[in-house]
């Protein structure tokens, strides 16, 4: 078997030209019968040869704001993800009393407790990308994005009020359809 530093020395002179003057390359050679090798291109040194091997490393730690500023960041990447726009039923301010709309869905394939998204704008529209994820359970709370305190103590009533049918729903008990007879809309505050 050949010196792999020198097989890959070769290889790497060999296919330079697909890496000048160009996008960053991934390339996969397979050589005489001899293990796949894998080369990636990350960047570029000032020369504007490619470097070849794994990324830099971050300079500096990471601070307790950006640590937390990512875990919510791939919260919401998640809680994205875990739209099933064909399995959640709206629910329209006309319907729940409420001033914003509300998506609830049945459990499906989601490995955590109940919870229902909640648009944090007024009006009859729901942008996924613009909800609240609100848990029912042991008692209603805020998990992700923000609500006025306003907003969330309605929510959080209409929550308490319907609790048993939203629960139903979200274990298959009953359908969109019947979801919608049963709802009661929150009562208008004096």
């Amino acid at each position: 078997m050949p010196d792999p530093d020198l097989l890959a020395a070769w290889v790497r002179a060999l296919f330079r030209p697909c890496y000048k003057n160009g996008p960053l390359v991934s390339s996969s050679f397979g050589l005489l019968g001899c293990a796949q090798f894998r080369f990636v291109t990350y960047s570029r040194d000032e020369t504007n040869e490619a470097i070849m091997g794994r990324p830099a490393l971050r300079e500096r730690p990471m601070t307790a704001a950006e640590r937390q500023q990512r875990h919510r960041d791939k919260q919401r990447r998640e809680a994205a993800l875990d739209v099933d726009p064909f399995a959640m039923t709206n629910l329209y301010p006309r319907r729940t009393g409420l001033p914003m709309t509300i998506w609830v869905s049945p459990r499906g394939h989601a490995r955590h407790a109940v919870r229902i998204k909640v648009n944090m704008a007024h009006g009859a529209r729901m942008t996924v990308s613009n909800t609240a994820v609100v848990r029912l359970k042991p008692k209603p709370q805020v998990i992700s994005g923000r609500l006025s305190s306003d907003d969330q103590a309605a929510v959080f009533r209409w929550i308490l009020l319907n609790e048993q049918v939203l629960l139903d729903h979200w274990n298959g008990a009953i359908d969109g359809g019947d979801l919608i007879e049963r709802l009661r809309p929150l009562p208008p505050q004096d």
